[in-house]
């Protein structure tokens, strides 16, 4: 004798569903629309896959999240930001070297100055 044919059971599509009721009510938890789907349209989603759905919503819009643990922030300071003074032609430290030679008098005086600073260097 020959079987009767199955009767198709029309499959529901639990993700849109889901994604319906989120957007519908987006301040909802996923323990609430997993009730609201089993109240409203028969359809059993725990919330697990109620989390996950809004979640990769979540990442689509916002770009996703970076993952792993911060870049760490760079100490000191940035980089030509020192004190020598900058000019237009771009030579601050060589501008600055020429001045504290005029405040001296000559070079032969700065030389003494930096011979100076030199050893007190040393001792420290």
């Amino acid at each position: 004798m020959a079987k009767k044919a199955a009767t198709k059971k029309t499959k529901v599509n639990k993700s849109a569903a889901i994604r319906e009721l989120i957007n519908l009510h987006p301040e909802k938890g996923p323990t609430e629309i997993s009730k609201m789907l089993k109240d409203t349209q028969n359809i059993d989603a725990p919330p697990s896959m109620v989390s996950n759905i809004k979640g990769a919503s979540s990442k689509k819009k916002s770009g996703g999240k970076k993952r792993g643990r911060p870049a760490k922030k760079k100490l000191g300071r940035p980089v030509g930001s020192g004190k020598a003074k900058s000019s237009s032609n771009g030579h601050g430290y060589l501008d600055s070297a020429i001045e504290f030679v005029e405040k001296v008098g000559s070079f032969v005086n700065a030389q003494a100055i930096m011979d100076k600073l030199k050893s007190l260097r040393e001792r420290l």
